[in-house]
């Protein structure tokens, strides 16, 4: 892209940016509860959000829109939730080095509302029981702010499979929270993720934490009321407080664009409410303003190169952990995957998207997302590439995805829910996970 391009691209997004802005309003409002009508804000200060100059969010607004679960099982809160604390570039769990390997597992961010395959002879039992056995201590959970907020009836499972009814009539929440159990009784922690703000709509053409429909305050009580509804469950771990925010910049100063600062702003909201709870940050694209190093273009949620001079100022610093998302030609061809030394040449561009980070900051790194399609032999060098370069930083991550439906990267599982593909549970089981069985026995 030449500089009258991203001159000209940069005026466009500035000037929808605007056009948002006006329509959403810039005066502070209380967060809407799920089924009122839509009172659209922009909370906080620009360096840190401070959960008092919010009316509070219950949990119990749920329930309103016809959550039959309401609030995690009581009997939970006897389970002592583990300490995670990320400090001198490590994640420490009880005060021992921790790795997460996990697996996406997607579906509740979609128009489904309710993670995928249990459309096939395949239940949510089945296949939480196939992702413990393959070694995975962890899942990323992706949701939508639109689904969160209607709360709809989940769709798209085979109700033959006994196992399944127990999802006849059940809403969104109440599936996320069978998940939340059933992973719990099977040691697996649970990430949960922000992934889009309308369910049916993929990519957002603003890339940022707000758009026409919803404003930044409906992010922080969507939040506000996560973290009060699962504080007490001991296997949620955190909050990856937006997906791959590829409009935004990082440490422009501006408010309206700045994910450094609305990071900032999200997070420490969510540790008002729940102080326990990680927070995870990801990275921004490509603007201009937020230049990565010569060509080398980053993917969505990839460039974190502005973190060690505009580094994310929590309340707690010891519950950052930046998480940056990371492919190969399966997904986008980029100028240095035709390098003459490549892969060997990937640990430079690393280096310079978010690697550096992990030496110019306290806080930990888990890669929020990485994969791809083994089938092709280019993108398994850069999978080799990358999984070796994880060992070696001693950084955990979550692979894309569970699910075979994902289109450029397939999965873990092959076409029929259930067979693990071959290459790729032999590349991935190079990455050992940390037991969380053994940390629960104190």
């Amino acid at each position: 892209m030449d500089a009258l391009t991203k001159r000209m691209s940069g005026l466009a997004a500035a000037v929808v940016v605007a056009a948002t802005l006006a329509s959403c309003g810039a005066a502070a409002a209380t967060p809407r509860a799920m089924g009122e009508p839509k009172a659209p804000t922009m909370h906080g200060s620009d360096s840190s959000f401070k959960p008092p100059s919010v009316a509070p969010v219950d949990a119990d607004m749920y329930q309103a829109s016809g959550s039959s679960t309401g609030r995690v099982a009581a009997s939970w809160r006897s389970r002592r939730p583990i300490n995670f604390v990320s400090k001198n570039g490590k994640l420490y769990a009880n005060g021992k080095l921790f790795t997460f390997v996990g697996v996406n597992w997607f579906g509740f961010e979609t128009e489904t509302a309710l993670v995928h395959g249990l459309w096939t002879d395949q239940s949510m039992d089945s296949l939480l029981d196939t992702v413990a056995s393959l070694g995975y201590n962890s899942l990323r959970v992706p949701l939508a702010l639109d689904n969160l907020l209607a709360n709809p009836v989940v769709t798209a499972y085979n109700g033959d499979v006994a196992a399944n009814k127990q999802l006849d009539g059940k809403r969104m929440l109440d599936a996320l929270d069978m998940l939340v159990k059933k992973a719990a009784d099977r040691n697996l922690l649970i990430l949960l993720d922000m992934h889009r703000l309308e369910a049916a709509l993929w990519p957002d053409p603003l890339g940022l934490w707000y758009n026409a429909r919803h404003c930044e305050g409906d992010v922080v009580a969507a939040w506000m009321a996560l973290a009060r509804r699962y504080c007490a469950a001991w296997n949620v771990i955190g909050a990856d407080l937006l997906n791959e925010p590829h409009g935004a910049n990082w440490g422009s100063g501006v408010r309206e664009d700045d994910w450094r600062m609305a990071a900032e702003r999200l997070g420490n909201a969510v540790l008002g409410v729940c102080p326990r709870l990680l927070i995870f940050v990801e990275g921004v694209g490509n603007p201009p303003s937020t230049p990565v190093v010569g060509p080398d273009w980053a993917f969505w949620g990839e460039n974190l190169a502005g973190a060690c001079e505009h580094p994310v100022r929590l309340s707690n610093p010891r519950r950052l952990v930046y998480s940056p998302h990371v492919y190969g030609p399966s997904v986008a061809r980029m100028d240095y995957f035709e390098d003459r030394n490549f892969p060997a040449n990937l640990d430079a561009v690393w280096e310079a998207h978010f690697g550096k980070v992990t030496s110019c900051s306290k806080a930990a790194m888990v890669m929020g997302e990485f994969g791809g399609d083994t089938e092709i032999a280019k993108d398994l060098q850069f999978q080799k590439r990358i999984v070796g370069w994880m060992i070696n930083r001693g950084v955990g991550g979550f692979v894309w995805a569970l699910n075979p439906n994902s289109g450029d990267t397939k999965g873990i599982l092959g076409d029929d829910w259930k067979t693990p593909v071959t290459k790729k549970k032999a590349l991935y089981s190079r990455l050992r996970a940390t037991s969380v069985t053994s940390l629960r026995k104190r």
